[in-house]
């Protein structure tokens, strides 16, 4: 089948949204997926290269500052 979206696993739920905080904190918004039994899962929708850059690099971020907690 065909989608215009993934989803993104994390470690943990907990994790799963702290990273969601952290997108939202700087406008990118992703769908959490715990209603659907995949609480440590984002839904992220594939959009333009420019917001899906910017999301990757919010992503890298968001990992690096939890490598230092």
């Amino acid at each position: 089948s065909a989608t215009n979206f993934i989803l993104i696993q994390f470690r943990s739920a907990e994790a799963a949204q702290r990273a969601d905080l952290h997108l939202r904190h700087h406008g990118v918004l992703m769908r959490g997926m715990g209603g659907y039994g995949l609480p440590e899962c984002l839904r992220a929708t594939i959009g333009p290269t420019q917001d899906m850059n910017m999301t990757i690099q919010c992503l890298k971020q968001w990992h690096q500052e939890e490598a230092q907690l």
